[in-house]
């Protein structure tokens, strides 16, 4: 199946309206034409072996596309199928015929949508959180497998805070339709619906559907994670070139419901069909929903050679309309929102800053409407992690040229929290000849030095080796003229010897002399005194687990504290309750019921981190203020059952007597160790 005919069945399966999936088709292939690459892509061919009317398609294809132009074309048919559903959303005529199918599918592909833009974690979390109900300890045991690392995982307070995030961005987007309750320990949720085989059969069918396209399934059948290693999951931190297609190998294996089964069984988990949990869908009008009606929506009949043939005509039309959009007004969309607009003129230059996005499209206006000039897909900076820096190019079919300038930001976990962006167009040349020659050099160079750019570890590789030999062999003939200097003789000079004057006796000591008065001796200069700070008394091993620019206020802050949950097997629960008991104990901290009328939070990591027939289990506590930053950590691990106990109480040994330390510090001196 072609790019064009497989967009097309993707865009059907959540419009089963044969011309809406068309033309959701359309545009999504129309945007992947236009998309800047790395490369600076150019669209200076002209579409021939078609003429107008022809019907069938011509041996010239349009559609053919690379791998990662595969997974760029299924998100934009994600981008531009959210524009429909929008729009029948909110005119009421059309969002009365909207059916619990139709809002569910919605639902699992912008969920699909909001994780695959960024990463596999991600991912993982939405799956396992907000469409299944596995706990936090239980989503790392699976991310865990799938990452291939268990040293990477992030922690229990991260996974809360990301998937609160995905909650109200999911809450956003569907407003008056879903509906967010309290769960258990005031743990924000969707309100739940019915969860019957129809719906099961619904979801499965939805997840084959979303699953990256041209991927293989890399959990093999009889998957043993304590004995397998998967290497098409594993990639080196120094290896950033095979970044992106293992993150689409990990996305594949937690989105294919084969795959997803196979993990969750390995790990001795609930199947996904005993954990579903979807959302209960409020319909406008219409009380309850009702039951799913059967569809064909999932197999569409192929598009016919008249269809293919007006896709065609439609794609070599936008192409001549971009080629005269070379002056006027251009606006700006970020992830289909329009955000600013430019004039296009020759070396015009705009600055922006967004935040957390995937797709900015440059469009410009017609007499026949709108039409998109250039597109480039943010998420793909994320994904690939390659640099922080980055440029990114597109010269249309009349010569336009924008090159998108990119530096990114990444917070403490790595992920880019916004984005500084500089979009530069450069008109076309009318002329032709030696001026234009040189006009398009010098446009060349001044697109290129934009953000100083180079390559500076490539580009002066040689002249660095050049001056490097050069100082080295200046330093061995200086050293070679050093060694060969004349030698001056020596000459010695003894001065004379001066006559040593006689030592006077000494007196003999007669009893009751007076002794005679010896002068005071000398001291010796004291050092001036010099300000103690009030944390030098802090011993090592109490503020080596305490993170730089804690201070002493921080800590001071923290009397409430809330104990969140370890986890649900045996042992986590023995070690929670034994904290929690000593902590009551302690009277240094007052232990909370809830993180709402906390001042701070204790959570704890349990991995069991021991070989089959061997024990070991690693305990990684952790204190968190409000504010989110951490206060403290400590890592402690047990090689034998029977210390366990004494995990939690030299943990809670070590939390105790760092706060004790801190709370002797004067509150305003705001002193870090």
């Amino acid at each position: 199946m072609d790019a064009l005919n497989r967009a097309f069945a993707l865009a059907f399966f959540i419009h089963p309206d044969r011309p809406l999936a068309c033309e959701i088709a359309v545009q999504a292939l129309a945007r992947l034409e236009v998309a800047a690459t790395a490369q600076d892509k150019r669209l200076y061919y002209t579409p021939t072996g078609r003429r107008a009317g022809e019907t069938e398609p011509s041996a010239v294809q349009r559609t053919k596309v690379t791998l990662s132009d595969v997974h760029l074309l299924q998100y934009l048919v994600y981008q531009v199928s959210e524009t429909c559903e929008r729009s029948q959303e909110q005119n009421p005529a059309a969002a009365i015929r909207l059916t619990e199918t139709d809002l569910l599918i919605r639902f699992i592909k912008h969920l699909t949508a909001l994780t695959m833009k960024r990463n596999s974690f991600y991912v993982a979390l939405g799956l396992c959180r907000l469409l299944f109900s596995y706990n936090t300890q239980e989503t790392l045991e699976v991310y865990g497998v799938v990452l291939q690392n268990p040293d990477r995982l992030p922690d229990d307070y991260y996974c809360r805070s990301r998937k609160k995030k995905l909650l109200e961005e999911m809450r956003e987007r569907f407003g008056d339709f879903l509906r967010v309750a309290k769960g258990q320990r005031g743990e924000g949720r969707f309100e739940p619906g019915p969860t019957g085989q129809v719906q099961r059969d619904w979801v499965e069918r939805c997840l084959h559907q979303f699953t990256p396209w041209e991927t293989s399934c890399p959990i093999p059948p009889d998957f043993d994670p304590l004995v397998d290693e998967v290497p098409w999951l594993h990639s080196p931190h120094h290896d950033p070139a095979r970044f992106q297609p293992v993150e689409i190998s990990r996305m594949h294996a937690l989105l294919h419901p084969e795959c997803f089964w196979r993990l969750t069984a390995a790990l001795n988990l609930e199947v996904p069909p005993e954990r579903l949990t979807l959302p209960r869908i409020f319909l406008p009008g219409k009380g309850e929903p009702p039951a799913m009606p059967p569809s064909d929506r999932g197999t569409p009949q192929p598009l016919t050679p008249q269809e293919l043939g007006e896709i065609h005509q439609r794609l070599d039309a936008q192409s001549q309309r971009r080629k005269a959009a070379s002056t006027g007004t251009a606006w700006i969309y970020i992830d289909g929102m329009e955000r600013t607009e430019f004039t296009l003129r020759s070396q015009e230059t705009i600055h922006l800053i967004v935040d957390e996005a995937a797709l900015l499209e440059i469009r410009s206006r017609d007499e026949t409407g709108e039409i998109v000039l250039a597109t480039l897909w943010l998420a793909s900076l994320e994904t690939s992690r390659l640099s922080d820096r980055a440029t990114q190019s597109i010269t249309l079919e009349g010569g336009q040229t924008f090159c998108f300038h990119i530096q990114v930001e990444r917070d403490e976990w790595g992920e880019i929290t916004h984005s500084e962006i500089e979009i530069a167009y450069q008109a076309p040349v009318p002329a032709t000849g030696p001026a234009t020659r040189w006009q398009s050099l010098k446009n060349l160079l001044w697109r290129n030095m934009r953000f100083s750019d180079w390559d500076f570890p490539t580009f002066l590789t040689p002249v660095l080796a050049g001056g490097l030999l050069l100082i080295c062999g200046t330093g061995l003939v200086y050293l070679w003229w050093r060694a060969n200097l004349p030698v001056a003789p020596v000459v010695r000079y003894d001065p004379p010897l001066s006559p040593v004057k006689p030592v006077p006796p000494l007196k003999p000591v007669v009893p009751g002399d007076k002794p005679a008065l010896l002068p005071p001796p000398v001291q010796p200069p004291q050092p001036r005194p010099r300000h103690r700070n009030p944390a030098a008394g802090l011993d090592s091993d109490l503020t080596r687990n305490v993170p730089p620019g804690v201070t002493a206020s921080d800590w001071q802050e923290v009397k409430e504290l809330y104990v969140e949950p370890f986890g649900e097997d045996p042992t986590s629960r023995a070690l929670f309750e034994e904290v929690v008991t000593q902590l009551k104990a302690s009277h240094r901290f007052q232990v909370q019921a809830s993180h709402e009328s906390a001042a701070g939070v204790l959570d704890a990591l349990v991995l069991n981190t021991g070989k089959p027939g061997r024990f070991s289990l690693t305990v990684r506590f952790r204190l968190v203020n409000t504010a989110g930053k951490t206060l403290w950590t400590s890592t402690l691990t047990a090689r034998r059952s029977g210390q366990v106990t004494e995990i939690s109480r030299r943990g809670m040994e070590q939390l105790l007597a760092t706060a004790a330390r801190f709370d002797k510090i004067q509150p305003g001196s705001d002193t870090q160790p």
